[in-house]
Order: structure tokens, then C-alpha cells, then sequence
């Protein structure tokens, strides 16, 4: 049968919020204790392998780059001159030199390089 809990002084009361949640309170920070370190350790190694793919993909898309400029020469559509000046463009510091390359290959239909 339930017996309710005296409240009628702040002793009571204290003692009463301390009994309801003072276990709850110890089992949360140890449950976050035990667990927040290695769900820190799995988004460090998470960010790693994010980090290795990015890296991956960006050297993909540098090789097919690569490609496709050798494709443009071999199709007669712009001289290995031309192409160098445009690789150079895009890897230039410069963004209005980047903007122009772009724009040179979209002009052609080859804006899909970027």
C-alpha cells in the first residue's frame, strides 16, 4: 500500500528530492561517464576515416581531371599549350585566372571537369 512522504518541513523536503533523485542523478553521471569517452573515441575515429575519404576523392577527381584535358588534346578540341595554360589557371591563387578556365570549358561544354 502507498504511504505518502511527509513534506510538511524543508528537512523533509530536502531529504525527499535527495532520496527520488539522488540515485537517479549518480546512475545518469555514470552512465555518461561510461559512456561519453568512447563515443568520443568513435567520432575521432569517424572524423579520420571522413578526412582519408575526402583526401581519396579529391585525388580521384585530380587523376580523371588529368584525363579528361589528355582526352581534349587528343580530340583536337584545344592544343597541350592551351590545356597547360588552363591547368595552371586552375590551380592558380588567383580566382578571376580560376573563373575564366572554368568559363573557357563551360563556353566548350566541359564545365562536368570541375
Amino acid at each position: 500500500m502507498y504511504t505518502p512522504l511527509p513534506i510538511n518541513t524543508a528537512e523533509n523536503i530536502k531529504t525527499n528530492i535527495n532520496t527520488a533523485f539522488g540515485g537517479f542523478a549518480t546512475d545518469i553521471n555514470s552512465t555518461l561517464q561510461n559512456n561519453i569517452l568512447p563515443l568520443e573515441n568513435k567520432m575521432n575515429s569517424l572524423q579520420n576515416v571522413v578526412e582519408t575519404l575526402i583526401k581519396e576523392l579529391n585525388t580521384v577527381h585530380t587523376f580523371n581531371r588529368k584525363l579528361v584535358f589528355k582526352l581534349l588534346v587528343l580530340e583536337g578540341k584545344f592544343t597541350q599549350e592551351q590545356v597547360d595554360n588552363m591547368i595552371t589557371m586552375i590551380n592558380s591563387n588567383d580566382g578571376a585566372s580560376v573563373e575564366l578556365a572554368k568559363e573557357i570549358l563551360k563556353n566548350e561544354g566541359y564545365e562536368y571537369i570541375f
